[in-house]
């Protein structure tokens, strides 16, 4: 049973870190969605698009946005650059962590519709200790279904076997076909990006909550907390908005099944990073403190193996 979404406005967003007060105790934060980009030596798949965020966001800038924000270790995320630069982006998340030694881990991108050598190159990054996974993105596709191809699911099946994990943004109508390419990947573990990024600006609640309790039911999938508030339009400056969403998922998933991500700096299109996590914990105000350390700290750092725990 899903419940509705709250009328927008009803209650105020907790200001930043003010709304962290007594909910982050005893364990620092696993940002599990960081962007570090830098378009002086990188093209961007979303760049033409959207021109206003080609500025350079590294290590330094993170640390300035998230200043008082108890945040422990970061995953670098890749931003979709293009299929010849995923070698390059990783050596430049390798010098993020040189700044910032909370940099542990790194998610790199895909390119199965262009890279004929994708196999070789899983494998070649796959012996990287920073490395944890790769991700599969539709947005960008020309065949958004292209990771059931029979030859791009039977290596992505293959992840496990080379200790990694896999990450995957879709839009909601898409669900179904993740769904259907965990049945295929037992061993695999899935990561679905911004909770399968609901229409929140556009109030479309009860489809992606009955496809994401569906993809809920598998055992190998687990669901990020992170970019919603880019998602909410102009609804985006009210908690309440958030509400039944995050509820959602945690209802579906578990509280064992959860990670937080901040998705910086695209966030802060919307609000701060601190703003971001004070939304989720308010969503979650009746929820236990050990699952609010799981969902913030400990499901990550089990996921992403290696990470200190």
């Amino acid at each position: 049973m899903t419940e509705d979404p709250a009328p927008p406005g009803r209650s105020p967003c907790p200001d930043d870190l003010a709304g962290l007060s007594g909910r982050v105790e005893g364990f620092e934060i696993f940002d599990t969605h960081v962007h570090f980009c830098a378009p002086e030596r990188f093209d961007y798949a979303w760049g033409a698009r959207e021109p206003e965020s080609l500025r350079l966001a590294d290590a330094t800038d993170y640390r300035r946005a998230t200043f008082g924000l108890p945040v422990g270790t970061i995953v670098a995320m890749e931003a979709v650059v293009r299929a010849d630069q995923i070698e390059a982006e990783a050596a430049f998340f390798e010098e993020q962590s040189r700044i910032d030694d909370r940099v542990r881990c790194m998610i790199l991108g895909t390119a199965f519709e262009t890279r004929a050598d994708m196999r070789e190159l899983v494998e070649r990054v796959s012996r990287s200790a920073r490395v944890r996974g790769l991700r599969l993105l539709s947005r960008y596709a020309r065949n958004p279904r292209f990771f059931l191809e029979t030859g791009v699911a039977g290596l992505i099946g293959r992840f496990a076997d080379l200790g990694l994990i896999c990450e995957i943004g879709v839009w909601p109508d898409e669900l179904p076909n993740v769904a259907d390419l965990a049945r295929r990947c037992p061993a695999t573990t899935f990561v679905l990006n911004h909770a399968g990024k609901p229409d929140i600006a556009g109030g479309r609640y009860a489809p992606w909550a009955a496809d994401l309790a569906e993809f809920a039911d598998l055992d190998n999938v687990v669901c990020k907390m992170s970019g919603l508030v880019t998602l909410a339009g102009a609804h985006a400056g009210a908690c309440g908005t958030f509400d039944p969403y995050i509820r959602h998922v945690v209802r579906v998933f578990g509280a064992d099944r959860v990670v937080f991500g901040s998705d910086w700096p695209m966030v802060e299109a919307k609000t701060s990073c601190a703003g971001w996590a004070a939304i989720v914990l308010s969503a979650l105000a009746d929820r236990p403190p050990s699952e609010i350390r799981s969902i913030m700290h400990d499901n990550a750092a089990r996921i992403y193996a290696g990470a200190p725990r």
